[in-house]
């Protein structure tokens, strides 16, 4: 393979160009990078001059470990572009293209005579969406010769609209994410292609299709909004070896309670893990109608943005095999309500409060008592954040709830915002480990 330096010798040649000239300011250059050192320094590369080249090798390797093509652009031209892109070609893991500047991407490549990115596993697409851009079109052709140039890619990043089929010739794609809209050819093509996908990540404001995914066999961590599920859920739910799903962009409506609720009706005996958000709806109408107790593998549940309004907590109907629980910015949560739920999950081992301001040292001793009962003692660890009742009081007896420690212990827990996201299951499959 001919050195970009020496194709552009010939091309100066045949223009009438100096090549003394390159020759002379590539020298003038490397003086002036030179004289940044020290003379030490310089002793040291006279000495080791010939293993220059591999020891840049090494250094770009470390902080290049993402060719992006936008950056090196800023920083390399030309032939010296084309060098470092033929130096590093099999050592890079990981690419990021730009969708409006592919076609010039991809000619860069060309010209280092790099017809094959084989060792890539790693690709992002961006789409530049600044108001000065917006209606600015870009071909979708040179998408089709991407498969081809990353043929082991593992991993795919997409953020500008997918018109053609291109995604589902990766015939090695483990994880996919798509941030605009697909058109149904292209997305159905993605579920019959085959490819061992496990991680599909639609995060769009979309809704996506969703006919055909139930042929996607080694699906397991799914993220949709919520339109997209509604429009799929059936098909969603058939996925053999599903344990993630996320369900995000809430909205009042009767139709998020019914979609959650069949969720767990259909994959009730699966699920070992909800995280919910319950700024969507009635939320103590929403729980009972959910009937998390049928659930009989529940072991953690997290709930954020709670409103109890000071129900019974054995009328919402919340499970009762839990280890680990979190409740998150449930601003009416009392002492009394907590201790009935951490006496009806007699295994719960891990407790997070996340701005519960009601509660208060009453709780502590509630549950010092109902763990210090019976014959097994279950010890508890409770993580508190932004819950100033308890926690000071707590602080102000510190060597008394020290020697508690065997039963309960305390630690301070920094605060979290939640994610707009309706649902998180976590489902345990039996044919997981087959």
């Amino acid at each position: 393979m001919p050195s970009p330096r020496n194709e552009d010798k010939n091309s100066n040649d045949m223009g009438g160009g100096s090549d003394s000239e390159r020759e002379n300011e590539d020298l003038a250059m490397l003086k002036i990078v030179l004289r940044k050192l020290s003379v030490n320094d310089q002793t040291l590369l006279h000495r080791h001059v010939s293993h220059i080249p591999d020891a840049l090798h090494m250094l770009w390797r470390l902080k290049h470990p993402r060719l992006n093509f936008e950056l090196m652009q800023r920083k390399l031209h030309g032939s010296d572009l084309e060098l470092f892109l033929q130096e590093m070609i099999t050592d890079i893991p990981s690419i990021k293209f730009r969708s409006e500047n592919l076609q010039d991407e991809l000619n860069i490549l060309e010209r280092a005579n790099i017809g094959r990115l084989l060792h890539v596993k790693c690709c992002i697409i961006t789409w530049e969406k600044s108001p000065s851009k917006q209606n600015t079109k870009f071909p979708h052709w040179p998408f089709l010769a991407l498969p081809k140039l990353m043929s082991n890619l593992t991993d795919l990043d997409v953020y500008c609209p997918v018109q053609d089929c291109f995604i589902d010739q990766f015939g090695k794609l483990e994880a996919l994410k798509i941030a605009q809209e697909i058109s149904k050819p292209a997305m159905e093509a993605i579920y019959l292609s085959g490819a061992p996908l496990k991680c599909l990540n639609l995060s769009g404001s979309h809704t996506y299709p969703m006919c055909c995914i139930s042929y996607c066999k080694q699906l397991s961590n799914l993220f949709v909004n919520l339109d997209t599920f509604l429009a799929g859920q059936n098909e969603i739910l058939k996925l053999p070896k599903l344990t993630q799903l996320k369900i995000t962009e809430i909205r009042e409506n009767k139709d998020t309670t019914k979609a959650l609720a069949n969720v767990v009706h259909t994959k009730g005996n699966e699920l070992v893990g909800i995280q919910m958000n319950c700024i969507f709806e009635d939320h103590v109408k929403c729980l009972s109608e959910l009937a998390l107790n049928r659930c009989m593998n529940l072991t953690e549940l997290q709930l954020s943005n709670c409103i109890f309004a000071y129900q019974d907590m054995a009328k919402l109907c919340l499970p009762v095999a839990i280890t680990l629980a979190r409740f998150s910015n449930c601003p009416d949560l009392t002492d009394e309500q907590l201790l009935d739920f951490i006496k009806a999950n007699a295994q719960m081992e891990e407790l997070l409060l996340d701005q519960c301001p009601e509660l208060t040292e009453d709780l502590l001793h509630g549950v010092l008592k109902v763990r210090s009962s019976g014959n097994k003692q279950v010890h508890l660890l409770l993580r508190i954040a932004n819950s100033p009742n308890l926690w000071d009081t707590y602080q102000q007896n510190l060597k008394y709830w020290t020697r508690k420690v065997s039963i309960l212990k305390m630690e301070s827990l920094e605060s979290s915002v939640s994610e707009d996201i309706v649902m998180h299951f976590d489902l345990a499959k039996e044919n997981e480990n087959l």
